[in-house]
């Protein structure tokens, strides 16, 4: 066999020449490695490591027996590449606000020593930097799914992203339910301790409506940020025509009181000066005010585009699962 065609094993872990590492699932016949095969190596892995935590969560349970064979068979994954731009000056964050993930779960990959730009809430509402002990390291965090799965005893965690003055790079692996599987708490799961928090329900129709929820609040916020700023328009109007009119009054007081003319001339010009400094500082204070708005007003509408893009990657992940049961029920027509 040439050099050009060494063989190599079935699968194993290989690293690039940066240090990266990939666990990846080798094509017979010895063909050259794709990017193609890369991707799907390393999401059979992540999928694998997902499935595993599943397990042992349902095991520490002690429902693995009766429900496990279902809760596998109804559960699909999908693999995500993301990044996060750099925020512009005027930009306080282009990341992704606090949330909890409306999924079953998520593995986090981000190749990473030390604090990263991942925020998680504590029970005290305190925001603390999520870790990475190694370039290898995972975060695997429960979705809203899996804490109604076990009647709220694992928490999903509220985090956010911080993107920083570099660019953010991740891969995430998220599995959820195949459409059709309905949530049920396990009746073991159930007791005096821990009465019954969630009906049953279905998560896609769950997913859906979040992102849709989501969308109704950023629209109300971009709202309540347009009112506001035309209220702060009419009231300095509103004390921009009082000071017209005191003006006025003055002026017409100086014409007046002919016997005090010097005197009232310092007045009103001092009067006037007053005047002037407070227009002043009501147009600089209204004017800072006005421009806070319209830098939260950009940054909502950029939040809204986000919410739109989920909801047509929802829309993409209800297609692919009706693509990918079509292409299953041709597949077991054959047996």
């Amino acid at each position: 066999m040439g050099k050009d065609t060494e063989e190599l094993p079935s699968s194993g872990r290989y690293s690039n020449e940066n240090g990266g590492t990939l666990i990846c699932q080798i094509k017979t016949h010895h063909q050259p490695l794709t990017g193609s095969d890369l991707v799907h190596g390393y999401a059979k892995g992540l999928s694998e490591f997902d499935e595993m935590i599943q397990k042992m969560i349902f095991e520490k349970l002690g429902i693995f027996e009766k429900y496990w064979d279902e809760h596998k068979n109804s559960t699909n994954g999908a693999l995500g590449l993301l990044r996060y731009r750099v925020p512009k000056a005027e930009e306080t964050n282009v990341g992704l606000t606090g949330h909890s993930d409306k999924l079953m779960t998520t593995v986090l990959s981000q190749r990473q020593i030390g604090k990263s730009e991942l925020k998680v809430m504590m029970k005290n509402g305190e925001w603390i930097d999520v870790e990475y002990s190694s370039p290898h390291s995972f975060v695997f965090f429960l979705g809203d799914i899996f804490t109604a799965l076990t009647n709220g005893r694992l928490p999903s965690p509220f985090h956010r992203v911080i993107v920083g003055n570099k660019e953010r790079y991740s891969i995430v692996y998220s599995a959820d339910a195949k459409e059709g599987y309905i949530i049920k708490v396990a009746e073991e799961l159930v007791d005096e301790d821990h009465p019954l928090r969630y009906k049953p329900f279905d998560p896609l129709k769950y997913f859906l409506y979040c992102m849709t929820e989501s969308n109704q609040a950023l629209r109300a916020e971009l709202e309540h940020a347009r009112e506001k700023i035309d209220e702060q328009q009419r009231e300095f109007a509103e004390e921009k025509a009082k000071s017209a009119d005191i003006e006025v009054a003055l002026r017409g007081q100086i014409k007046l009181d002919t016997t005090r003319g010097s005197h009232i001339a310092e007045l009103a010009a001092s009067h006037r000066q007053q005047l002037q400094e407070v227009e002043k500082n009501m147009q600089e204070e209204f004017d800072k005010e006005r421009f806070q708005w319209i830098r939260e007003r950009e940054i909502l509408r950029e939040q809204l585009e986000v919410v739109s893009a989920c909801e047509q990657h929802a829309k993409e992940i209800v297609d692919f699962r009706d693509r990918q049961s079509h292409k299953w029920d041709q597949a077991f027509s054959f047996l």
